[in-house]
């Protein structure tokens, strides 16, 4: 006997090949997808029921979880098939006798090979618990997150594939992988690239230069920018076009990604502090006008894979790669660092520091001063002393500070609440660090709005967020928390000066530009996001739905309903359950007399979100 869970592209379980198993709740079948997602990861009785009861107190929460995990362990136990284990407080599903689609895929892409990637592509069959649904947002947090997950990383197997079938010229079966793969990404160019290449090779140039055009299109429809130098190039040697237009803004200023540092320690528990080394030196370059330097969302895509720099400049469009190592262990702090060309893959300095923890920010400084020599030479006054500004002094309060923002991406209420606390221990360590002040005053305001936390809570994160910005002027963070606050109280003009502030100290901020976007669209402005909206998702090229949102609500408001539409359709290809974006689709179709395709998408809006 063997149990099967399949969860990509819907939710099926089945025991032995039989009929489908109906569960009696659908809280009963979440509880098996958290488990079956990883078999033999144990999961906390309180990571489990924060999921699935984050309203109830803990007493329910645990009685409620207790009675539906024997509910669920009748369901999909045989005789000789483990099932769901308990150890102490901690529940998995025994690997043994269980086959799982999810962990075949990631089993497939680990091994890495092609032959393993031609077994992982239809194990892909579509998103994680394609039209599964929960009422409450923190198991939808994590569905989405695992969601984006396993979607970002189903692009990354089919786009080495389709590179493999570029190169060995398997025309047939890489052309029709390479029209998948953009159903799943459209604006992705290097699958427009390879596609170019498959056609070229078929001597198909009226097909070249239609993959040239739809390349542009997407580009210049879901984030706002042209094709890149290599793509222009490609198209004019298979069609002998003459050179066109400029590199756009990325071209025009020395672009960068910094890719999150590898963790080496020998904990797992340190790689907050890697992280976290990564985030700041983002942070940093991210100051500088003359650079143009990819978002930490992006770039983080990349953690924990093994890449080829030439894709990642590729996939982000940037000429420069930073990459590295962080191990920190007795009070000691390597580093090693080295700045790659993307497009040779040749470096252009490598580095290792050993230093005393206590010296971690001299550290941080010099390797962000040896990149900043390298590609852009010598800084003004005013820049040097952005450069140097730091949140504190105080090591062990950049500590809890870097954990506070670990537990805060786990974005949960527990993570949130977490993260709180470590951000009240940097306050008390050092009092006037303002950008634990700032972090602290987002989780009220999440407590907010996510977690029920009503007005009270929302005027608690303004007080912080406040303070933060009285303690640093100078600091982006403060401002950017300032502003959501003061967006979400609808206080527009307050709002749009604390976004105006930020870009102003970091003219790289993508959240700003984004959040400035909504911004101006709210108070009556929406012409005036349009382009920064772009900017924000050029910045993150692999940019949330809410930032597709944002430009698809600035184009609405401004009357421009194709242009709109095009916009929310690339936030549902992003998260095809998001609902603020179903709800204006189903708005545009109306208005442009379209009403079969509205009331489909209000069936669809009333699915994910009954309460519209």
């Amino acid at each position: 006997m063997e149990l099967q869970v399949n969860m990509l592209g819907g939710f099926e379980v089945r025991l032995d090949g039989g009929e489908p198993i109906e569960f009696p709740t659908r809280k009963s079948a979440a509880l098996l997808a958290i488990l079956a997602l990883e078999p033999g990861l144990a999961h906390t009785r309180e990571e489990i029921a924060a999921l699935l009861w984050p309203n109830s107190g803990e007493a329910q929460a645990r009685g409620s979880l207790r009675q539906t995990l024997t509910r669920t362990r009748r369901l999909i136990t045989a005789a000789d098939v483990p099932g769901i284990e308990t150890k102490g407080e901690n529940l998995f599903l025994n690997p043994a006798n269980v086959e799982v689609d999810t962990a075949a895929f990631n089993r497939a892409l680990a091994e890495g090979t092609i032959e393993a990637l031609k077994k992982a592509a239809p194990l892909y069959g579509g998103e994680f618990l394609h039209g599964f649904s929960l009422a409450e947002q923190s198991f939808e947090d994590w569905m989405g997150a695992e969601r984006r997950r396993l979607h970002d990383r189903a692009v990354e197997a089919l786009v080495k594939l389709l590179r493999h079938h570029a190169d060995e010229g398997n025309t047939g079966e890489g052309i029709e992988l390479g029209q998948h793969l953009l159903t799943l990404d459209p604006a992705l160019e290097s699958a427009h690239r390879n596609l170019m290449r498959l056609y070229a090779a078929q001597g198909a140039r009226d097909a070249v230069v239609r993959q040239y055009e739809r390349c542009r299109e997407a580009l210049e429809r879901d984030l706002g920018i042209e094709p890149s130098a290599e793509t222009r190039a490609l198209y004019r040697e298979f069609t002998k076009t003459p050179a066109g237009r400029g590199d756009g803004e990325a071209g025009r200023r020395t672009s960068i990604a910094v890719l999150p540092f590898d963790n080496i320690s020998g904990d797992a528990e340190q790689e907050y502090f890697s992280d976290g080394i990564s985030e700041d030196i983002i942070t940093d370059l991210s100051k500088l006008s003359n650079l143009f330097v990819i978002a930490r969302n992006s770039s983080f895509k990349f953690k924990g894979r093994s890449v080829d720099v030439r894709d990642v400049g590729n996939d982000l469009g940037v000429r420069y790669v930073l990459e590295g190592s962080v191990r920190k262990a007795a009070g000691k702090v390597r580093i090693t660092a080295q700045l790659v060309e993307a497009d040779t893959g040749s470096h252009l300095w490598a580095e290792r520091y050993d230093r005393d923890y206590e010296d971690i920010f001299a550290l941080q400084d010099e390797i962000t001063g040896k990149i900043v020599t390298a590609l852009i030479g010598k800084l003004t006054e005013g820049e040097q002393q952005r450069l140097v500004s730091r949140y504190t002094d105080k090591p062990l309060a950049y500590d809890f500070f870097l954990k506070g923002r670990a537990y805060f991406s786990q974005w949960s209420q527990y993570g949130h609440s977490q993260a709180r606390k470590m951000y009240e221990q940097a306050i008390k360590l050092d009092p006037d660090f303002a950008g634990a002040y700032a972090e602290m005053s987002h989780t009220f305001f999440m407590e907010s709005i996510e977690w029920d936390g009503g007005p009270e809570a929302l005027d608690r994160g303004l007080e912080l967020a406040q303070k933060a910005v009285a303690l640093d002027d100078s600091l982006p963070l403060a401002h950017v928390r300032l502003g959501w606050i003061y967006l979400w109280k609808r206080r527009f003009e307050q709002a749009i000066a604390e976004y105006e502030r930020a870009i102003t100290l970091d003219p790289n901020h993508a959240d700003a530009y984004s959040r400035l976007a909504q911004t101006l669209c709210s108070a009556g402005k929406p012409e005036e996001g349009i382009d920064l909206a772009k900017k924000a998702m050029r910045l993150d090229p692999y940019y949330p739905a809410s930032s597709a949102l944002y430009l698809g609500n600035c184009y609405y408001w401004s009357g421009r309903y194709e242009e709109a539409l095009e916009a929310f359709k690339n936030a549902l290809a992003r998260y095809p359950d998001f609902g603020p974006a179903l709800r204006k689709t189903a708005a545009i179709y109306a208005e442009l007399g379209r009403m079969d395709e509205a009331r489909a998408d209000i069936a669809e809006l009333l699915r994910v979100m009954p309460e519209a």
